[in-house]
């Protein structure tokens, strides 16, 4: 409903037709924040990425995340997090890519424990509609009766929107704040009743 309202709003740029790099969490992020992407072979340790550029150009750059810091899938994101000069995760499972301590509105908090300056990059990267779609969002939001997979996605797509909202809120509120760019790492095939996996894909993952 959020971004419904947004979408007449003359500030916000909405693309209805984009695509992401992969249907995986850990490729799909190595090739939009760095220089690695699907169509070259280069070894992604050699390849720039958006933190190096931002702090090369005098950015102060910021990494806040309710992921996981180390996993067997999540490692070259965490490399990438690793090169910002602020790093704060509130999610302190290991193992599990999507285990999670807190839902994604605890980030917003921690936003206030960030040294502003003038020039700064700042990436907040959210569980958002990760499986299980049910863990994502506090039992009391959304729809109340959510007992299908289709139901529970669509209340985490919900409490996403709910996240955004808030969050566009708080930076509105910070001096000098020039813009947010919001995207999802993948799709996936819910309306197939399949995951996000390269061996059943389909163009909505």
């Amino acid at each position: 409903p959020w971004l419904k309202t947004m979408k007449a709003d003359p500030r916000m740029l909405l693309f209805s037709n984009a695509y992401s790099c992969y249907v995986q969490t850990s490729p799909a992020l190595t090739y939009a924040l760095t220089a690695k992407d699907q169509y070259n072979d280069r070894p992604l340790e050699n390849e720039v990425s958006i933190l190096d550029m931002a702090e090369a150009a005098g950015f102060d750059t910021v990494w806040l995340s309710n992921h996981v810091k180390f996993d067997g899938f999540g490692t070259p994101v965490a490399v990438i997090a690793s090169e910002a000069n602020t790093q704060i995760w509130i999610n302190s499972h290991a193992g599990g890519m999507s285990d999670t301590n807190y839902y994604d509105m605890e980030l917003l908090k921690y936003l206030d424990k960030i040294k502003w300056s003038d020039k700064m990059l700042v990436v907040v990267h959210i569980m958002g509609s990760h499986e299980p779609y049910g863990s994502r969002y506090p039992s009391d939001f959304g729809k109340p009766f959510a007992t299908t997979k289709s139901d529970t996605y669509d209340n985490s797509v919900l409490y996403s929107d709910y996240v955004l909202q808030n969050l566009v809120d708080c930076f509105n509120k910070i001096p000098n704040f020039k813009g947010l760019v919001y995207f999802s790492d993948h799709g996936e095939g819910i309306n197939y009743g399949l995951d996000h996996d390269p061996v059943t894909f389909k163009f909505d993952m």
